[in-house]
C-alpha cells in the first residue's frame, strides 16, 4: 500500500459520493459507510502537473503515518474495481492488520 504523504494531502480533500453515484461506485460506498473510511481526492504533484488521484484511508489519516487502505488510482472506476476484486483482503487488513501494529507499538512503549 502507499503511504499518504504531504505531497498528496496538501492538494487533497475528503469527498462523499453524491447520492446518484453511490450505486455506480457501490464498493467504495460500502466501505465508506460500513468501515467508516474516507474517500480522498488528491492532487498528486509528484509527476509535474497536478493529477487527480483517489484512495480510501482511515478517518485518522492526518494524525498517524498509516498507509492508505487502498492503492492510489487515477479514477474512481479503477478504485471501485480494485475494491471489488480485493474486498476480503481490504476488510481483513482493516480489521486485523492495525491491531497487530498497535500491539507492537504497545510493547515498544512499555
Amino acid at each position: 500500500m502507499l503511504q499518504i504523504n504531504d505531497n498528496h494531502v496538501l492538494g487533497g480533500r475528503e469527498i462523499t459520493l453524491p447520492t446518484h453515484k453511490r450505486d455506480q461506485y457501490r464498493h467504495i460506498n460500502n466501505l465508506q459507510t460500513d468501515l467508516d473510511l474516507v474517500l480522498l481526492e488528491m492532487l498528486d504533484i509528484e509527476e509535474g502537473s497536478p493529477q487527480k488521484r483517489f484512495t480510501l484511508a482511515t478517518v485518522n489519516y492526518r494524525l498517524t503515518d498509516q498507509e492508505a487502505v487502498t492503492p492510489i488510482f487515477d479514477c474512481l472506476n479503477s478504485l471501485n474495481a480494485y475494491i471489488a476484486e480485493n474486498m476480503h483482503d481490504i476488510i481483513q487488513n482493516y480489521l486485523f492488520g492495525f491491531v497487530e501494529e498497535d500491539m507492537e507499538l504497545s510493547k515498544v512503549l512499555a
